[in-house]
């Protein structure tokens, strides 16, 4: 797979959930605070109040009860305040703003995990996803030239406008289903200026991998790996030579 001198990525998210809540007690918070707390030293408690349901069987039919209640969602970050760590109840997500690499991403990944099954035992995970977001910004050109640039079946839309200075927004999407997860990929050109028309040279490639699998803790690595080289496949299939050419394509 190739590797680049320069990416186009905006954002990074890798996120599990869990089968249920997590004990939020002061004591296993702050053992898993001080687990990770040299790579994301700085802690934000963020209170808030959910609104539960109930339902009971009574003479009259079925009753429907609702209660409010308190929970506390936990964000980490690092020394940058680049990479967003956050621990809510039935979730625990990393969001990296400045990716640098897979091998630093999968590092923390592991860390974070390690810590987890440490402090709140081998919990079960329903859900695991990984979601590269790439924008592509180029500030000179043909706002809707993309030719050489994004596979041409990814910008084969653009022809169907008989006026394309009437375009105001072009997105796709892809779902996969593959053999141990699914895909879903958007692509196109999302106009940060909607609903105006078209005139800044920007592309999206988004591609989220994730399977709703219940799973342990030890197994999310394998996935979240898994996940990667997908994304890094279907971004060399979405792409052509002279975007490869102008981000820099190095030797391993």
């Amino acid at each position: 797979m190739a590797n680049y001198k320069n990416n186009y990525l905006d954002q990074v998210i890798f996120r599990i959930d869990f089968t249920r809540e997590i004990d939020h007690s002061q004591k296993s918070t702050t053992s898993f605070y001080t687990g990770i707390k040299d790579i994301f030293p700085h802690k934000e408690d963020i209170k808030n109040t959910i609104l539960e349901a109930s339902f009971s069987q009574e003479k009259g039919g079925r009753k429907i009860s609702q209660a409010e209640r308190d929970v506390i969602n936990y964000r980490f970050t690092d020394e940058s305040k680049n990479i967003i760590l956050g621990l809510d109840p039935t979730t625990l997500f990393i969001e990296v703003k400045l990716y640098t690499n897979f091998d630093d991403l999968s590092s923390k990944i592991d860390l974070v995990l390690d810590n987890l099954k440490r402090c709140y035992g081998n919990l079960i995970i329903k859900r695991t996803g990984l979601r590269y977001i790439n924008t592509i910004v180029l500030n000179q050109g043909d706002p809707l030239g993309w030719a050489n640039l994004i596979n041409d079946n990814l910008i084969s839309m653009l022809n169907f406008p008989a006026d394309k200075s009437e375009l105001s927004r072009s997105m796709g999407l892809i779902e996969l289903n593959k053999d141990s997860h699914y895909v879903r990929f958007q692509f196109g050109l999302p106009n940060r200026e909607f609903p105006n028309p078209i005139s800044r040279r920007e592309f999206i490639l988004d591609y989220d991998c994730y399977n709703d699998d219940e799973i342990e803790i030890s197994d999310v690595s394998d996935n979240v790996l898994l996940f990667h080289d997908n994304i890094l496949s279907l971004y060399e299939d979405s792409i052509s030579d002279g975007l490869r050419e102008i981000m820099g394509e190095v030797d391993d």
